[in-house]
């Protein structure tokens, strides 16, 4: 029987520490060279697998959760559009501003940190109330 208290505190841990490493390094591979941008590619990457990792624990208690985490993917997506923006610059299909870019991406990944704390904290207080009734629902069966 799985320690329903113990994976959610597990999840939830997870889901954090994927956020920051998403985060985190999708922000630095707009920075760093070349060498180290596979660093952080690799990094950002892990933080990804943390997610799925940290869902399917959730799954495991039956806890729905599936709206937290498509609302960190949505906050992916404009990277990928300063990414764009990067290679097309260098290929020389656009110009390069490169003050603005870096801006921008550091502001956008503030917004992310502060929209992930929100997000977390919602997250965290409906799956404590979602463990509670599974708890509850597992002491009414005699299964606890």
């Amino acid at each position: 029987m799985t320690d329903i208290p113990r994976t959610t505190k597990t999840g939830l841990t997870l889901f954090a520490l994927a956020a920051l490493l998403t985060f985190g390094f999708i922000t630095l591979l707009q920075f760093v060279p070349m060498p180290w941008f596979f660093g952080a590619l690799i990094a950002m990457h892990c933080g990804i697998a943390l997610f799925i990792v940290s869902k399917r624990l959730f799954k495991n208690c039956t806890y729905i959760v599936a709206r937290y985490y498509r609302f960190e993917y949505l906050m992916l997506v404009p990277y990928l559009l300063i990414m764009a923006y990067a290679f097309a610059s260098k290929a020389g299909i656009v110009a390069l501003f490169e003050t603005e870019k870096s801006i921008i991406t550091i502001v956008y990944t503030i917004f992310c940190f502060i929209m992930t704390a929100w997000n977390f904290q919602r997250m965290r207080k409906d799956v404590r109330n979602q463990q509670d009734e599974v708890l509850a629902l597992r002491e009414a069966l005699g299964t606890a």
